[in-house]
């Protein structure tokens, strides 16, 4: 009886209820405790949570779940670049060091810690199952909290939803990551595209929350989505010229709704025209010159959100000031923002605040902290992530959707905010991305099923019970 206890509580299975509950509490949270006390009370709390969450990953992914050798060069080979550049090269104390590996938590550790969550059968099942319905159960949450949020503060960036204010992109990111999920596990390769999509109209209804914030970039993860639906068979072009007019349909609506939303609202430009995406993006002269204006002055405090695009403009102002040998190549050290914090920068964010204000980019931080090796670092990062095992069989081209859907927005991500670099974002990205290259796990499991009810996303609230079995053993 001890032995069946003792094996009951076994380490795969506090893994995977710690991935749950992270999920949960990470997701849902931020929105209640905006709503019961305020942000600024929020932020204080955040700020004491998050360097427990970001300890107890690097713990787990560090310690307990670190077992495969690409995981183990993926992990080690960045803690020693961040040192070398960090302590070495730009001589700053060892706390800059330690901070900094705190900013990337989940690119370092969530892939040992997914890969652990599925190493056997038992667990796979189990944590897949759970997994699945907390998604399709977070999907459904957005709508709700980011209603109240239109209604009370007027959507724009404060439609957060679930994730509160403040967070418009990276919930438009998981809305779109999830759904897409969703539908390409209930996909019937028997049916056509737009059977399946009429199939699955809930999927497609639940995207939109996205039309209740002021996230522009809703409107390429539409195309995205509707694009990378379509199955690599023969019947592709075909498909093709039928989906180019509904999509273009659809984002009319997506435009529609946005513009009577916040049209009026943003400088008299036509919030989808060419030029209204170059400002967005580039900004303008006067962007450029009041820039140019906080770069040379050393007393400006202005609270502005540069353009991202005038951002990654100024990163080689910012390497070119530091006169080190090496700058380009090693970066200037981990911890800019120390974590996640712009309120106790290191010097250098001190000294260029202005340029870490508001919006913050994977890409941007990483060129800046670890320079063009930190670029190869994340590049051959990914390339462990998503590599097909030889174990694996290429399977059916759902998989390749999902290749396609992930890696495009990874590529947007990098240039548009720091997802990769936040745990509840890691947790379903790194998961979806694990399993694309393991699509056989999917078919073997069948909790998500073509034919089952909608509503219920093909068995997905069915019972889960983990095995009383060792399940430990790898």
């Amino acid at each position: 009886m001890n032995t069946e206890s003792r094996v009951y509580f076994s380490k795969g299975k506090l893994v995977i209820l710690w991935l749950i509950f992270s999920l949960w509490l990470l997701g849902a949270y931020p929105f209640l405790f905006q709503l019961l006390f305020s942000y600024e009370a929020f932020q204080s709390a955040d700020g004491r949570l998050m360097p427990l969450f970001e300890l107890a990953f690097i713990l787990l992914g560090g310690v307990l779940c670190l077992k495969n050798r690409a995981d183990m060069a993926v992990a080690g080979s960045f803690v020693l670049l961040a040192f070398v550049s960090t302590v070495i090269v730009n001589e700053r104390p060892l706390s800059d060091w330690i901070n900094g590996i705190r900013f990337y938590v989940p690119l370092l550790f969530m892939l040992p810690i997914i890969r652990y969550a599925m190493a056997t059968e038992a667990r796979r099942d189990y944590f897949m199952e759970l997994m699945d319905r907390s998604l399709y159960l977070f999907l459904w949450l957005q709508g709700p909290c980011m209603i109240y949020q239109l209604i009370t503060m007027g959507g724009w960036d404060y439609g957060g939803g679930s994730l509160g204010v403040f967070q418009s992109g990276i919930i438009s990111e998981l809305i779109y990551m999830i759904s897409f999920y969703l539908m390409i596990r209930r996909w019937d390769m028997s049916k056509g595209y737009f059977t399946n999509i009429a199939c699955n109209w809930i999927l497609v209804f639940l995207l939109y929350p996205s039309f209740l914030n002021e996230t522009k970039s809703s409107f390429l993860f539409m195309l995205m989505y509707f694009v990378f639906l379509m199955p690599l068979n023969r019947r592709t072009l075909k498909t093709l010229a039928i989906m180019i007019p509904v999509t273009a349909v659809a984002m009319w609506a997506f435009i529609y709704v946005y513009n009577s939303l916040y049209g009026n609202k943003v400088q008299s430009r036509d919030t989808f025209s060419l030029e209204y995406l170059d400002w967005y993006v580039l900004g303008d002269a006067a962007d450029l010159e009041m820039m140019e204006l906080a770069y040379e002055a050393t007393d400006f405090d202005e609270e502005v959100d540069f353009q991202r695009g005038l951002k990654m403009a100024a990163v080689p102002w910012i390497m070119e000031d530091q006169k080190r040998d090496g700058v380009w190549i090693f970066g200037n050290g981990v911890g800019i923002l120390k974590g996640h914090s712009e309120d106790d920068p290191s010097d250098l964010g001190g000294e260029y605040k202005w340029l870490f204000q508001g919006t913050a980019m994977t890409l941007q931080m990483l060129v800046l902290e670890c320079g063009a090796l930190g670029v190869v670092w994340l590049i051959a990062a990914m390339i462990v992530l998503f590599h097909r095992p030889a174990s694996m069989p290429k399977k059916r081209n759902r998989n390749r959707q999902m290749y396609g859907f992930l890696v495009s927005m990874l590529v947007a991500v990098l240039f548009y905010n720091t997802s990769m670099n936040i745990i509840i974002f890691g947790i379903i990205y790194y998961y979806m991305s694990f399993l694309c290259s393991r699509w056989s796990y999917t078919d073997n499991l069948g909790n998500i099923t073509p034919g089952a009810p909608m509503l219920q996303l093909g068995g997905i609230f069915t019972k889960v019970r983990y095995p009383r079995v060792n399940t430990d053993k790898q």
